[in-house]
């Protein structure tokens, strides 16, 4: 058996917001942000890391034609020495047309992740093959 393909292309992305991380005295750090076929994915690190269990962060995102969407989980541990939790979050891939995107994440369970505490990116598409067509 074979395994697919898979080829990433890396996005420009800005934290525009950095409230609403994991309890207690943790830092998190958007390490990357990639786009392929099945969505993008958004890289994180966590010092100090996370105990073993618990609950890792959800999303929302909104593109600049007011679509909104939700994620499609993601997965974290602990890294090989064991000093930092590494993390990713697949978030659904948007319409072709979207050109930016406004991403929110939050540890916590919130009635609305737009007006509370969080994460916050922007995501250009535009360097994205399957971003918005360009004219001129």
């Amino acid at each position: 058996m074979t395994a697919p393909d898979w080829n990433p292309i890396r996005l420009t992305f800005e934290v525009t917001e950095d409230d609403g991380g994991p309890p207690g005295e943790h830092e998190v750090t958007i390490t990357s942000v990639d786009r392929d076929q099945h969505g993008i994915r958004v890289r994180y690190d966590i010092v100090p890391p996370l105990a073993a269990s618990g609950v890792g962060p959800w999303g929302e995102v909104q593109d600049d034609l007011g679509n909104r969407y939700g994620d499609r989980g993601g997965a974290y541990g602990l890294d090989r020495e064991r000093n930092v939790t590494d993390g990713v979050l697949t978030l659904v891939s948007p319409v072709p047309n979207a050109g930016r995107l406004h991403v929110r994440i939050a540890w916590d369970d919130l009635d609305d992740i737009w007006a509370s505490p969080a994460y916050e990116l922007r995501i250009d598409l535009s360097d994205s093959p399957d971003g918005p067509e360009r004219t001129g």
